[in-house]
């Protein structure tokens, strides 16, 4: 199956918004790896240096190690000798793989123990419009052939009237109004292919996202996988995550301070009343920001 992940999530979310734009939710299945040409760096856009509020810039090296760095140091040295410089305290980089790692390990832990990201997912569940009935789905693709036909039919139309006003053997006008009309004909023809075309397009999404959930616990060892793509993976944190501010704590740690759209970390469902859940229940304790602390010019070991 296609890639069900979602390339462009919104950059502000709040509750609704998420809803409507499902930000995190096209997880795919597609095991390809993009190493060519220009990399793709992972978290480089939400990196913020918590020193002077610049953001970071990656220089990655396929031959060496990699590093995520303060873009304030290239423009310091653009600027050196104006009075115009930064002067950014923040002193270290930080090592690709080892943040990249980090933070997509992070961000899955948090949201698998969400409870107000799963009510989220339910919420999606509830709102999402139902699947199309295979036998509405077929008389829709059996209107598309139909109309495809009648579009090439008039095309060619189109070009028997514009062959005969070349070869002069009738009225220009009259041939140039027949020629307008057709086109005019198969521009709502081809809307109408349009139309048709979106509602199968939007219900295989409503499927594949329906699967997603119902799959949740298992879809997160998914993401746990290192081979899970990185195009992947970049839109479902910037779905869920703002913007990741880093400090250096001393000469060998630095800090990311991970900000959440919304309070996932630490929350918990509390029912209402423990002899009768019927009576519902409430997610209290949940924080935006995530705090790690760690020697990111080192690499992780698992």
């Amino acid at each position: 199956g296609g890639s069900i992940l979602d390339a462009n999530p919104g950059s502000v979310l709040n509750a609704n918004q998420q809803k409507q734009e499902r930000s995190y939710k096209r997880l795919g299945t597609k095991r390809t790896r993009t190493s060519v040409q220009k990399y793709d760096y992972f978290v480089k856009d939400l990196l913020v240096c918590g020193h002077c509020g610049s953001r970071y810039g990656g220089n990655y090296r396929p031959d060496r190690v990699s590093y995520y760095q303060c873009l304030s140091k290239e423009g310091d040295w653009k600027l050196k000798g104006t009075g115009r410089e930064h002067n950014c305290t923040g002193k270290r980089r930080l090592r690709i793989d080892t943040t990249d790692d980090l933070v997509w390990n992070t961000v899955v832990d948090v949201v698998n123990n969400s409870s107000l990201f799963r009510e989220s997912i339910k919420d999606e569940m509830v709102t999402t419009p139902l699947v199309l009935d295979p036998k509405i789905r077929k008389n829709i693709e059996s209107q598309i052939k139909k109309l495809s036909r009648e579009v090439d039919d008039v095309e060619s139309s189109i070009i028997n009237q514009s062959t005969t006003m070349i070869l002069n053997k009738t009225d220009k006008n009259r041939v140039q109004k027949i020629i307008d009309n057709l086109e005019e004909h198969k521009l709502k023809l081809e809307s109408k292919i349009e139309g048709l075309q979106g509602q199968l397009d939007q219900s295989e999404s409503n499927r594949e996202w329906i699967d997603w959930v119902g799959n949740f616990g298992k879809r997160i060892d998914q993401l746990r996988d290192p081979e899970f793509p990185i195009e992947e993976r970049k839109s479902f944190v910037e779905g869920l995550v703002d913007r990741i501010v880093v400090q250096n704590v001393d000469t060998q740690t630095h800090e990311l301070n991970i900000e959440f759209k919304l309070p996932y970390v630490g929350d918990r469902l509390v029912w209402k009343n423990q002899s009768s859940k019927s009576d519902g229940y409430r997610i209290v304790g949940g924080r935006k920001t995530k705090t790690l602390r760690s020697n990111l010019l080192k690499k992780l070991t698992t």
